[in-house]
This record gives structure tokens, C-alpha cells and sequence, in this order.
């Protein structure tokens, strides 16, 4: 993958777009591997007029920047590595029809209930899921 450069496949495009969440890795360990990337990307998924964007791992919210500059359909975002209060409140507001949330840690997950409460008061309309595993996603 090349940052910012699109890959099209059958009518699908795939833009990746690099995220900092290898960033302390890569200072750490890249010296010793030079073989190693230690990248990690985000991705804009683009085709049959639906447009998703899909965190993968994320370093910062600010990762998310290139992926919510045009509408989605659908966000496909993280949720371990990132405070959801912050997360809530950044996406808030922004023009994402729906929000999957994917990778939810264990503690979170404890306060169901909670979490949800503050999505629905912190994302200002925005329809979200919280997915499990092996959930499927209509949008």
C-alpha cells in the first residue's frame, strides 16, 4: 500500500491512508529490522455508490481525518485504542450514516449498557453498532 494512492479492482477502489499506530513500534524495533514496515493503514472503500471507511488500528483519532472528509455510508472504526468519549465527540456532527464499532475491549463491553447511553448522547444522531463476533452489518 502507498498512502493516499487508490487500488482498483473490479470496479472497487481502495484508498489506504496511514495511520500512527505503529508509530512507537516502528522507533522502537524498525532499527533492528529494516526489513519491517511496521505500517498500518486505514482504508476509504469506494464502489457501487456506496462509500465505507474502515479504521483498521488507529493511533489517534486524527487518523480517522482522511477517511471522514466526504460522506459515508458506513464507518467501520475501532474502538480499543482511543478514549470513546473523544471518538464520540470527534464523529459527531460529521456526514456518516451509520457507525459500526468494531473492536471493543473487554472493559468496555462490561458497561454495555453505559457505552451505549453515551454513543446515543454523544453522536448526535448518528445510527451506531456495536459489533460482535461474527455480527453481520446491514446499512
Amino acid at each position: 500500500w502507498r498512502d493516499g494512492e487508490p487500488v482498483i479492482w473490479n470496479g472497487l477502489t481502495a484508498t489506504p491512508y496511514r495511520t500512527t499506530h505503529l508509530e512507537q513500534l516502528r522507533e522502537a524495533f524498525q532499527p533492528s529490522n529494516p526489513s519491517q514496515s511496521f505500517e498500518a493503514f486505514a482504508f476509504v472503500l469506494e464502489g457501487y455508490g456506496v462509500r465505507v471507511g474502515h479504521s483498521a488500528d488507529i493511533g489517534a483519532i486524527s487518523d480517522l481525518d482522511p477517511l471522514v472528509k466526504q460522506p459515508l455510508d458506513l464507518l467501520l472504526c475501532e474502538l480499543a485504542h482511543v478514549d470513546p468519549v473523544d471518538l464520540f465527540g470527534y464523529l459527531a456532527g460529521r456526514p456518516i450514516k451509520h457507525v459500526a464499532f468494531t473492536h471493543v475491549s473487554q472493559k468496555l463491553w462490561e458497561d454495555e449498557s453505559g457505552l451505549r447511553e453515551l454513543a446515543a448522547e454523544r453522536l448526535g444522531g448518528i445510527q451506531f453498532t456495536f459489533v460482535a463476533d461474527d455480527q453481520k452489518i446491514s446499512f
